[in-house]
């Protein structure tokens, strides 16, 4: 047995020692008045306090929440985990890393926040696996409300509900793709091992590859004993900046026709000129109509044409690496949606996480009417006339309403929903 597994079966049978003791003595019914702890059990008490961290220090060094000032993240001082403060540090090491970014919101009373430090954070492997693959983020949900409110709101609008502990895993800009509570060890294990992931194998690494080709090559006959550089991918096709194919918003398109796969989209469709209709202005959740779109291209003074690439910009797009990014910005009505595909637009876009308004304020306005067709319904556009559209886009707000060109070709994955895109816009000197 570890000794941080005996530190925690001590300090399990001391804790129900003072559970029978407060229960039991005479003197210190629950409900009394003034308790009177004899000195044993106040060393009892000071031992059960103490234990963790001292053990804990005998065990290792602590991590990055040396001196946070939450009760609640000095639990976790000694975990094997390599846990940070929420704060510039641990976000700067994700970027400069490239990793994900693990984040868990708890509070000291909180019973399956315990739970899962004792069954997980406490398990070498679990921790050492994220330790090599994320940063690590500690919040204190009763110190930092605000932020507790923002990843909330994330897992909720990823999963449908919430609760604590919750657990997030974000890029390393900080855009949330995966929320939940209490994980089991298993678990949590196998969510960790399936979110997307980049293996990098560099020069000196592939050495060997290089020679396995060329029998009887030395590691010396090659420049500087190098091989060459490769990258291996596990990730989704809607993960990043993306283009959408019909198929991803239904089985159908154009009346009732097959709905074109992402290797199937056109490429006609994705190099053509650009407009930006700016609904910045709209509050989070309004959905956009027909109306609207007409207001803003009279108002920049362009007509739609055919095959035209229209992006849109929201609130979200200054959002976007916050926790709130999910829950930020106007949607993209099935009017509005119609009103561009039926003068021939094929490809549209927006900075927010959807075309659609955001799933926890639709879910408000399901709940008010009970109406079922508001859910996804720029989207489900797709339906009458198949189109495509690009989702977190990034700078629009930099562009002007029209006069440039935009380059969105999406990577081709046979018979898939989306496609990656770096999506650019073009201008003629």
């Amino acid at each position: 047995m570890s000794l941080r597994e005996t530190r925690l079966r001590i300090t399990r049978f001391f804790a129900q020692q003072l559970r029978t003791f407060y229960c039991c003595h005479p003197h210190n019914a629950l409900g009394s008045g003034k308790q009177n702890v004899p000195p044993v059990y106040r060393f009892v008490l000071l031992s059960v306090l103490l234990l963790p961290f001292v053990a804990g220090a005998r065990e290792g060094q602590p991590n990055h929440l040396l001196g946070a000032g939450s009760p609640y993240l000095q639990q976790h001082l000694f975990s094997p985990v390599d846990w940070y403060p929420r704060g510039p540090e641990a976000l700067e090491r994700a970027r400069i890393e490239n990793k994900l970014i693990f984040v868990s919101v708890g509070y000291s009373s909180c019973h399956w926040c315990h739970v899962m430090r004792e069954e997980s954070f406490e398990d070498t492997a679990i921790a050492t696996f994220l330790n090599e693959h994320f940063i690590s983020i500690k919040i204190d949900r009763e110190r930092r409300p605000d932020l507790d409110e923002q990843f909330m709101l994330a897992t909720q609008v990823l999963t449908g509900s919430g609760g604590w502990p919750n657990n997030l895993i974000l890029t390393p800009l900080g855009d949330p793709v995966f929320g939940g509570t209490y994980f089991s060890p298993d678990d949590l294990t196998s969510l960790l091992t399936q979110m997307p992931e980049i293996e990098y194998m560099s020069h000196d690494q592939t050495a060997g590859q290089v020679m396995d080709f060329f029998p009887g090559l030395q590691m010396d006959d090659l420049p500087g004993g190098e091989g060459w550089a490769i990258e291996r991918l596990r990730i989704a096709t809607h993960n990043g900046t993306h283009l959408d194919a019909p198929y991803h918003h239904h089985s159908t398109m154009d009346g009732g026709k097959r709905a074109l796969t992402i290797d199937e989209v056109p490429l006609e469709w994705c190099m053509n000129p650009g407009v930006k209709l700016d609904f910045r202005h709209f509050a989070d959740g309004y959905v956009v109509t027909a109306e609207d779109v007409e207001a803003e291209l009279s108002r920049i003074g362009h007509e739609l044409q055919p095959l035209d690439i229209v992006v849109v910009n929201t609130s979200a797009g200054t959002h976007y690496g916050r926790p709130d990014y999910l829950i930020k910005g106007c949607g993209m009505g099935r009017e509005a949606t119609l009103y561009l595909t039926e003068r021939g637009v094929r490809v549209t876009g927006t900075d927010a996480w959807s075309w659609d308004a955001p799933f926890p304020l639709t879910a408000q306005e399901y709940a008010k009417s009970g109406d079922a067709s508001i859910i996804w319904e720029g989207h489900r556009a797709s339906m009458e006339i198949g189109y495509c559209h690009m989702e977190k886009l990034s700078n629009l707000e930099s562009l002007p309403p029209h006069g440039f060109e935009i380059s969105c070709f999406p990577y081709k994955i046979k018979g898939a929903s989306a496609g990656f895109t770096r999506a650019v816009a073009i201008f003629e000197e």
